[in-house]
């Protein structure tokens, strides 16, 4: 067993990995891993940074 960290369960935090596998299903593979997808690691980590963005509701910021 790990360590946990009590203050995360506090604050109701999740405290596992599954949330995190998760988002990176839906957020990123749905994205590049569509049939006949090919990508460069350049442009693939600038399309992983906008659906991170638009995930985390924070795509407005990135225009002001």
């Amino acid at each position: 067993m790990g360590v946990v960290d009590w203050r995360a369960v506090q604050l109701g935090l999740p405290i596992g990995s599954g949330m995190i596998e998760s988002g990176h299903r839906h957020v990123l593979q749905a994205r590049l891993k569509k049939a006949g997808a090919a990508w460069l690691i350049e442009n693939a980590d600038h399309i992983a940074n906008l659906r991170v963005l638009r995930a985390n509701g924070q795509w407005l910021s990135l225009w002001n």
